[in-house]
């Protein structure tokens, strides 16, 4: 089986970057190879159900684009540990300078700006059709989602604001949490006050449908613990630990995903079926990429340059009418012997530059990666940087399911993420950080 084969390779790609990376399972690429093996570890168990094996041409393409990935990789980690930073290097700042009348502000403000937003969600749902009562949550979740998908239904643009900034004071919280008890190993207990921050933004999701944004935090928390553990004892025991720490995150994952799927099949409950959409999800983008690699599946020719890496930005251009550009949807058609929109995160790439082109495109992007993450693991003081990094490690977890590397980065985003979260940084991190110092 060709599957099986292609596992091997990516799980010796990622074995090899585990040792040459300074044994980090943490590492940029190691954690992409490993989830991208997660997915081909699904399709794997589907056979007897799907009937299907990916095309040595998939192999090829996979191996070359995953060894040009671990070059570049290795190249930027190299790099990286020759640069010296002394003026981050000081001693740790144990952050835990809030004063109660702090913490009052912050929870007041991020349960004023979640009882906006989901009143907001709220008012979506009613609007375009829903006609329950105001308690069945899950309903109205998804028909605003729904609303959103159909309609092009938007928050109010004070409440998308408010949305960045809720996030912010999430992902401040995690850093703090993660940062005190792991990296200066103080008590649990004192910083739990945290969790209730995080509350809020939490009851926000669920409001809203989209229950991706759960991972978004999953993985966040993941990469914060991968950045504040103490990595220079290289006992097997605490190579053991780390593992655990990866595989409770995946199991928390799956059981996510798994109650999200039961609660979409409602009382048509069936376990074949919740297996088969999990499943689907995390390893069907590897199937659809094979089909279109092999002719199977196929999309109108175009001339536009990137049509796919750049969509965001030639939409934000046509929107100023500096361009008039006919691009694609950034959610692809169904297709397929799987009836999936996926295609992994190998496809946006190759489709718009070929398998040399994807190789730079993605080699590029976990240079980057690489050395940004390597320089936060020499120096203990770059906070905001590391709430950044964490905050921008979704899409490495990805590349069995979907390139998001362009959606996160290649679009205005990042300057809403640095403005807001920058703001919320300062309030909760930067001042207590000067007053405990």
């Amino acid at each position: 089986m060709n599957y099986i084969i292609l596992l091997f390779i990516v799980i010796g790609i990622s074995l090899l970057s585990f040792f040459l990376m300074g044994k980090d399972i943490f590492h940029p690429i190691v954690i992409s190879t490993l989830c991208y093996a997660v997915s081909i570890f699904f399709c794997i168990i589907m056979i007897p159900f799907w009937q299907y094996d990916i095309a040595v041409n998939s192999i090829v393409v996979a191996t070359i684009t995953f060894l040009s990935i671990f070059i570049f990789s290795l190249v930027a980690n190299k790099l990286a540990i020759k640069i010296e930073l002394k003026k981050y290097n000081g001693n740790l700042v144990y952050i835990n300078d809030f004063s109660q009348k702090k913490k009052t502000i912050v929870f007041l403000i991020a349960i004023l700006f979640a009882i906006s937003i989901i009143k907001n969600y709220y008012d979506i749902a009613y609007k375009y059709g829903f006609e329950g009562a105001w308690y069945e949550i899950t309903k109205i979740s998804m028909s605003a989602k729904n609303a959103h998908l159909s309609y092009g239904a938007q928050l109010l643009r004070k409440n998308t604001y408010m949305q960045y900034f809720l996030k912010g004071i999430t992902y401040c919280s995690i850093f703090l949490f993660v940062y005190n008890v792991w990296r200066c190993k103080k008590n649990i207990k004192s910083n739990l006050y945290l969790i209730c921050f995080m509350i809020p933004y939490l009851s926000v999701i669920y409001v809203s449908g989209w229950r991706t944004d759960f991972l978004f935090i999953l993985v966040f928390t993941l990469m914060m613990i991968g950045l504040n553990i103490d990595k220079s004892n290289s006992k097997l025991k605490h190579y053991l630990r780390y593992i655990l720490i990866l595989c409770v995150f995946f199991i928390v994952v799956l059981s996510l995903w798994i109650i999200t799927a039961v609660i979409r099949n409602g009382d048509n409950f069936n376990f074949y079926d919740v297996i088969n959409y999990v499943s689907t999800y995390i390893g069907g983008g590897i199937v659809n990429f094979d089909q279109y690699l092999n002719g199977t599946i196929s999309f109108p020719a175009s001339n536009v340059f990137g049509r796919r890496v750049f969509v965001n930005i030639y939409s934000y251009l046509n929107r100023l009418h500096l361009t008039n550009v006919s691009i694609p949807s950034s959610v692809f058609p169904m297709g397929g012997v799987l009836k999936t929109n996926i295609y992994s995160g190998l496809f946006r790439g190759y489709d718009d530059f070929g398998l040399m082109g994807n190789c730079l495109y993605l080699g590029i992007i976990f240079f980057i990666y690489s050395f940004v993450y390597t320089i936060l693991s020499k120096y203990k003081n770059l906070h905001f940087l590391s709430i950044l990094y964490a905050y921008y490690c979704y899409p490495i977890c990805l590349m069995g399911v979907e390139e998001a590397f362009s959606i996160f980065f290649i679009s205005t985003m990042p300057l809403y993420v640095i403005v807001f979260y920058g703001i919320t940084y300062y309030f909760m991190i930067h001042k207590s950080i000067k007053q405990g110092g």
